[in-house]
Order: C-alpha cells, then sequence, then structure tokens
C-alpha cells in the first residue's frame, strides 16, 4: 500500500536515553610495550566486541607504541596516549619522546595523559615545578590530562589544585565502570576517565579497564 504523506514526517524511534549506557569502556596498556608486543586486528575486533571503545597506549618504547596506535585507530577504537612520568629524569625529554609517538605514528591521537603515580623522594615544590614543565612542553601541542591516585596525589602533591583545569584519568579499583563514590580533589569536582580494574586478560593481552 502507498505510505500516507502524513506519516512521512514521523520521527525514527531511538533508545530512551535512560537505557542508554552512562559510560564507555576504554582499556590502556602498558608503558612497557617491547617489540614482540603487537597488536593484531583480531584483538581490536575482540576488544570492540566486549564493548571497548577507544585505547590508551603507553609512551615508553618508540616503534611498538606506534605500532599499538596505529592498529587500534586502523580497527575503528578512539586512540589516546599517556606518559608516565619519572621525577629524576628530565620532564621535557619525556614529554617530547611521547609527542615523537604521537607524531610518527600519523594518527590523530585525542588527548596525551600526564602519568603522576612514581615513587618519589622529591619536595613537593620541586615536583610541582618538574610537572609544571612537563605541561608547558607538551600544552602547545595537544589537548592535556592527568593520571593519578587521590591519596598520590594528596601524599606527594599536597592536593593542589594547579592542575585542576585539565581532565583527570583517575585509578580507584572497585570494579565499577562509573564514578560513583568519586571524592573530591586536587581541584577536581568531576573525573574525565576512571581506571576501575588493572590486569585484565582480554583477547590475549594485559590491559586495564576504565570508563569515561
Amino acid at each position: 500500500r502507498p505510505r500516507r504523506a502524513d506519516h512521512a514526517a514521523q520521527a525514527v524511534p531511538t533508545t530512551p536515553k535512560s537505557l542508554r549506557p552512562a559510560y564507555r569502556l576504554a582499556i590502556d596498556f602498558t608503558q612497557w610495550n617491547l617489540p614482540a608486543d603487537i597488536v593484531t586486528p583480531e584483538q581490536v575486533e575482540a576488544w570492540k566486541a566486549a564493548g571497548i571503545t577507544k585505547a590508551i597506549v603507553g609512551a615508553g618504547y618508540h616503534d611498538p607504541a606506534v605500532q599499538q596506535i596505529r592498529a587500534c585507530a586502523d580497527g575503528g577504537l578512539a586512540v589516546e596516549v599517556y606518559r608516565y612520568l619519572f621525577w629524576g629524569r628530565p620532564m621535557h625529554e619525556q614529554v617530547e619522546f611521547a609527542l615523537s609517538i604521537i607524531e610518527d605514528s600519523r594518527i590523530q591521537v585525542g588527548r596525551l595523559w600526564l602519568d603522576a603515580e612514581d615513587a618519589v623522594i622529591w619536595s613537593v615544590d620541586d615536583m610541582l615545578v618538574k610537572l609544571i614543565e612537563a605541561k608547558r612542553t607538551a600544552d602547545k601541542y595537544m589537548p592535556l590530562g592527568v593520571y593519578t591516585r587521590r591519596d598520590w596525589w594528596e601524599r606527594h602533591l599536597a592536593n593542589t589544585a594547579d592542575f585542576g583545569c585539565l581532565p583527570l584519568w583517575y585509578a580507584s579499583y572497585d570494579g565499577l565502570p562509573n564514578f560513583a563514590g568519586f571524592q573530591r580533589f586536587g581541584g577536581w569536582h568531576r573525573p574525565a576517565m576512571k581506571q576501575y580494574e588493572q590486569n585484565v586478560i582480554l583477547a590475549g593481552r594485559n590491559v586495564d579497564l576504565n570508563a569515561y
């Protein structure tokens, strides 16, 4: 039967907002990615089938990180990068190395996360200077964020709010893929992402699980 003209303008049914997932899922890989730690198309497809929409690659070794970025992006995942910061090394060199990985991948990477969690023997003032150096080195090139834990930030950086303008990716291993229970710290009132489970084997690779 011919469709009546007054039906043509009817809206296409959509999933009610209350039934849509409130959070999306991401995985991150260890920074200590060795030459053999390649990501395969089959792994990416398996991650996507498990609901993963984003991968955060550690900028530890150049060639493996570049391969992982490209493989994840080619498979349809959003990609970001993190750099684990060592306080006893020059910050600008560490950040520039991460930026070189991103540039050499020739992939549109969404964000560089500054990973602040390493054991330290420095004063709060010295560490603030170092973290400011890392931020200044990178923020003129791409969006930045901070990865940390609440207890670490309060203990080693005196709960400074100087970086509260940057998105927060925080660790809280409660197994819950949501922001329930988040307690404000460091000038952050709401996180951008939560690492809620670590050392999970997914499609044959050890990954951490995140919600965002």
